[in-house]
């Protein structure tokens, strides 16, 4: 009968010293250096699944209290693996969120060895190490699918080709705890398919293999946080927290193809502050600086996903919504002044009014030949008095 060439107990001592060497790489190297939230994550999940894999190795195999205490630590390291993921995406996950999984794990598997089931074939901690790996391969496809890492040139290009070796190896670890769990429910532990093929051996060996692509892919990785951070700074403006020109001009050229070859209505938004210089020299420019940030803050908290907003220019703006009428523009125009005037409450510093500039941004036309427009019904708004909003004559 085939048996696996290699004990268990040395694949896991293996699997032990690799995992401490992954963990030096990315904390040591990486994230003490550049912390980079996703070099800190893959960090936790080392020690995590280090020191569950340690109670198996040191620990008595039939004890339950360490069975329980293994497993919940090595699900526990796979789900900071999703929060390393999700970190490439922007996206922060409280660590408190990762531990109610884990302790299930832990519980199910006590009861599990008070059943005499082997602890390293424990269905419990086979399920949740598969459920998370699951979860990284699907969050890291995302990332791939999306804007974020484009198919540029150089070391995003190079960042790429490590996400998408991680998202293989990933889905390739998910996909064999799959199987292992069809197995164990169909034929259980103690079939030829599962101790040759399916066992815990075999799943040491897929772990060790993984390592190999995280060793390669982490400093790369962190490359990637550190780039899209870069990125993200020279695209926002940093007082408002609004795109800045050249981001927004960008982005909303791409929405008006996108948007226009589905037969969907944009409108382009040009607001300005009223008399800002005059705010500026009787108040001082903090006072200035308060505006520009309320209107940011306003805009954040009003405007949806698909929308977009940005920084023309000292206290120029500009606002690019999906909407069927301007109606919804006026609204969402009155809504931002509102907001902004709200900032000064009764303060004795009256909130400075604003003036808006309303169009139908037609797919076809040149971005700058719309933003010229927009600015001319800004220009009328300014003409008739100011904290007014003017729509184009020709959407009139």
């Amino acid at each position: 009968m085939l048996e696996m060439p290699v004990d268990i107990e040395t694949l896991r001592l293996i699997e032990l010293l690799l995992g401490v060497s992954v963990f030096a790489l990315m904390y040591l190297g990486t994230y003490r250096i550049s912390r980079a939230p996703y070099a800190g994550w893959w960090s936790g999940a080392m020690i995590a699944a280090g020191l569950g894999l340690f109670l198996h190795v040191v620990g008595d195999p039939g004890g339950s209290v360490v069975a329980a205490g293994g497993s919940a630590l090595r699900v526990l390291g796979a789900s900071c693996t999703w929060g390393a993921a999700r970190s490439l995406h922007g996206k922060g996950t409280p660590w408190w969120y990762l531990i109610p999984a884990p302790l299930v794990i832990g519980g199910f598997t006590l009861a599990e060895q008070n059943d005499g089931i082997v602890y390293e074939d424990g269905f419990a901690q086979i399920l949740g190490t598969g459920f998370f790996m699951t979860l990284t391969a699907w969050t890291l496809w995302r990332l791939l699918q999306g804007r974020a890492l484009g198919r540029g040139v150089g070391s995003l290009h190079t960042a790429r080709v490590a996400v998408t070796a991680v998202a293989v190896s990933s889905t390739l670890l998910a996909a064999f705890y799959a199987v292992r769990v069809l197995i164990h429910l169909a034929d259980g532990t103690e079939s030829t398919l599962y101790r040759i093929w399916l066992g815990p051996e075999a799943a040491v060996i897929g772990v060790i293999m993984w390592f190999a692509v995280i060793i390669y892919s982490v400093a790369e990785l962190s490359n990637l946080e550190n780039t899209l951070q870069w990125r993200e700074r020279a695209t926002r403006d940093e007082l408002t927290g609004l795109l800045t020109r050249g981001a927004f001009t960008e982005l909303a050229v791409e929405r008006l193809v996108h948007e226009g070859g589905r037969g969907r209505r944009l409108m382009l938004i040009v607001a300005d502050f009223d008399h800002f210089k005059r705010l500026n020299d009787t108040h001082g420019h903090a006072e200035g600086d308060r505006a520009l940030r309320a209107f940011g803050a306003a805009c954040r908290g009003l405007l949806r996903e698909e929308d977009l907003a940005g920084r023309l220019g000292g206290e120029e703006f500009g606002l690019l919504l999906r909407a069927a009428h301007v109606d919804v523009a006026v609204s969402v125009c009155e809504r931002v002044a509102a907001a902004v005037e709200r900032e000064y409450g009764d303060e004795a510093i009256t909130a400075p009014t604003m003036s808006f500039g309303v169009i139908v941004a037609e797919a076809g036309v040149p971005f700058d030949a719309l933003l010229a427009r927009a600015d001319g019904a800004l220009y009328r708004a300014k003409e008739e008095g100011r904290d007014r909003i003017v729509v184009d004559s020709l959407e009139a």
